[in-house]
């Protein structure tokens, strides 16, 4: 089974927020293998229907959900949310379209697919920069041990999020092995090999 992890622009799980001409606070928030999106109607505004519009290229948009009837209120702001249980693996941009008034902002969104052993290294080989995505869906702290096929620890890290990164300038050309663990009970959770491409 493939678990998908939600990676948004700059940080795991930030919220990213855009502003339209009648829509506010729009927002993305990653949940685990599902994305919940967020707007106000600002207060004095009213709709025909709003349409949610997805793409995977921030050009080609598909409405993924219709919100029929009248929307907003002339009184006060009206929120409203959308759970896209589906979202594309790779970017998935996101727009607003409140009736006939002028669409929100575009947000975007990465989802990284884990494979069956626990882990997507991206890029393999790596060159000068890589991450290795894993699965923490809690965002708990873990560790990752980088081994040289010697069997020599060359590094140790922690994080919160849900990948480690990996500087091609840290280590040296070659095959590395790798192990992943919580920090609080440091049972083994992923393991695997990378490769650090020639700087030449």
């Amino acid at each position: 089974m493939k678990f998908p992890l939600v990676i948004a622009l700059s940080a795991l799980f930030c919220v990213v927020k855009a502003q339209g001409d009648i829509v506010d606070n729009f927002r993305l928030t990653p949940s685990y293998s599902e994305v919940l999106l967020s707007w106000d109607i600002v207060a004095g505004n009213t709709c025909d229907g709003m349409s949610v519009l997805r793409s995977t290229d921030g050009i080609n948009f598909q409405e993924i959900k219709l919100i029929e009837g009248i929307c907003g209120s002339i009184l006060e702001p009206i929120p409203y949310t959308h759970l896209d249980e589906s979202p594309e693996d790779g970017w998935n941009y996101y727009k607003i379209q409140p009736g006939s008034f002028n669409e929100s902002e575009v947000l975007l969104i990465e989802l990284v697919k884990v494979n069956d052993s626990g882990h997507h290294i991206r890029p393999n080989p790596i060159g000068d920069q890589g991450k290795i995505y894993f699965n923490n869906r809690f965002n708990e702290e873990h560790s990752i041990e980088i081994y040289g096929l010697n069997g020599k620890l060359f590094s140790r890290q922690t994080t919160e999020l849900n990948y480690f990164s990996i500087n091609a300038l840290d280590l040296h050309e070659g095959l590395f092995t790798f192990a992943i663990y919580p920090s609080r009970t440091k049972n083994q959770i992923t393991s695997g090999k990378f490769v650090i491409e020639s700087q030449n």
